[in-house]
């Protein structure tokens, strides 16, 4: 049984993850969280 998450961002916060996880001096549990926050969003389970 897969059990994932499905979360609403805004499109604010959406635009400010993507910035995020597109920046050069992030910690990468930052970008790591961000990246799992944007396919959350998306729908995607498992990944």
């Amino acid at each position: 049984m897969e059990l994932g998450w499905v979360i609403q961002l805004s499109q604010e916060e959406r635009k400010h993850l993507e910035q995020l996880i597109n920046k050069v001096k992030v910690v990468g549990y930052k970008i790591k969280h961000g990246h799992m926050l944007l396919k959350a969003h998306e729908g995607e389970v498992g990944a």
